[in-house]
């Protein structure tokens, strides 16, 4: 919903005005009037910049007789409601804004609402198509339908307020129970962190900290993973911490292999598929060499450790230890300063299954069950945020990351999601004998 409107001040005063539309519109035929009808989003999500003294509600209501596209319309009772354009009645009592006027150019529109039983089916078909589902039986198929409509719904409603906004996603057919069961939980304080930080505990130093920081312009972030359905969050967030501290290190970012983390870290405490802890992660890779993505592929599920001849990324010693971070704001800013840092959050959240955009701030909660990479941070129209990566694909959220809130978040001291709770970075030697 936020990003759709970005650069409707350099389109036009504001969208639905009277024809010429904006560049981001479409001049429509509704009936006998016409009106400029910005496009919507697989969630229903519509500008919401209206011209002066216009009180009728922006819905994705309208639909493209010609393609089946969906558009934005100005949903109206009666005519004091559209300004200068008038309410013309399309169904019952609801009508749309349309200016009295014939366009030789205009496309003819349907009035269709977005949470018709026609619009759900039409979108759980692209759906199916886009994310290639496939379900064991009509039956199956059924179920799925309809959860994707409770989510739609879902994702309509949280639309209308606030600064963040949600989105359809791979995700869309699963329960938020089920959601969960599949996704988080990777994370695991309840197993024994075998080993305390063997560097000590990162404190802040008092030394002045940038105002902004973002490791993903810097080139120290490898591109945007995906765990699947195995509880090996905790091993993304290592090996995220591990290539961010080697790149800054060595100035050459390589991607590391989770599946040697997965596979070869158990007796360091880690439960494989079945979850695990970063600190547990970071002791093994002192002791170990680290293994290329390449060379040592992720499979999202347990299996037996060959890390003997694998193409090696990080070697044996080069890890001399890490650090916890201390539970301060301040002190998790200076350490992603410094670059990437592993951390953990609550993220058993129905918002954290459809976010796609804006500073997430609700309360989340602060029972750490996932474990995520802290990237950067900064400020985006006038709220502080964190900048997250986290391993559940590229389709997810914003390309893959999450922005929550920094300084004022609802979860209290342990901040947004408990973030502030269980950080740690490695240190990387800088040594010339590199094999990468």
């Amino acid at each position: 919903m936020k990003s759709a409107i970005l650069g409707a001040a350099v389109v036009a005063a504001s969208h639905y005005e009277k024809p010429p539309c904006g560049s981001d519109e479409v001049e429509g035929q509704i009936g006998s009037g016409i009106a400029c009808l910005p496009t919507c989003d697989s969630s229903g999500s519509c500008p919401t910049d209206v011209p002066s003294g216009v009180t009728a509600q922006p819905q994705c209501a309208l639909q493209d007789a010609s393609s089946g596209k969906k558009f934005c319309g100005l949903i109206c009772q009666k005519d004091t409601q559209c300004g200068d354009a008038k309410c013309q009645i399309m169904q019952g009592s609801i009508g749309i804004c349309t200016y009295s006027q014939t366009s030789e150019t205009a496309s003819p529109f349907h009035y269709r609402p977005f949470m018709s039983e026609d619009d759900h089916m039409a979108a759980f078909e692209d759906f199916v198509a886009k994310h290639s589902k496939t379900y064991e039986s009509e039956q199956e198929k059924a179920i799925r339908y309809n959860v994707f409509k409770e989510n739609r719904v879902y994702i309509n409603h949280s639309n209308q307020d606030g600064d963040v906004s949600y989105a359809l996603n791979e995700f869309a057919d699963l329960t938020h129970a089920e959601f969960k069961a599949m996704y988080v939980g990777g994370y695991r304080p309840d197993l024994t962190n075998v080993y305390g930080a063997s560097l000590g505990t990162h404190v802040y130093s008092g030394a002045e900290l940038p105002s902004e920081v973002d490791w993903t312009t810097k080139g120290a972030v490898t591109p945007v993973k995906n765990q699947g359905q195995c509880g090996s969050c905790w091993s993304f967030s290592t090996t995220g911490s591990l290539e961010g501290a080697f790149e800054i290190a060595t100035g050459k970012l390589v991607s590391v292999s989770e599946q040697q983390l997965v596979d070869c870290a158990k007796s360091f405490g880690e439960q494989g598929c079945s979850g695990g802890l970063m600190d547990n992660a970071f002791k093994y890779a002192e002791q170990a060499d680290m293994c290329t993505e390449e060379s040592y592929p992720y499979t999202a599920a347990d299996g037996t450790c060959h890390a003997s001849g694998c193409t090696v990324a990080i070697k044996k010693g080069q890890v001399t230890g890490f650090k916890d971070v201390a539970h301060d704001e301040q002190s998790l800013m200076e350490a992603i300063a410094m670059g990437p840092v592993s951390i953990a959050i609550e993220a058993d959240q129905q918002a954290f299954q459809f976010y796609s955009g804006g500073v997430l701030s609700q309360p989340c909660g602060t029972q750490l069950d996932h474990g995520v990479l802290a990237v950067g941070y900064g400020e985006l129209e006038g709220k502080k945020y964190w900048k997250v990566k986290n391993s559940w694909g590229g389709s997810w959220g914003s390309a893959g990351y999450i922005l929550l809130e920094r300084e004022n978040s609802p979860d209290g001291a342990s901040g947004e999601c408990g973030i502030l709770s269980d950080p740690s970075y490695p240190i990387i030697a800088k040594s010339a004998d590199m094999l990468i």
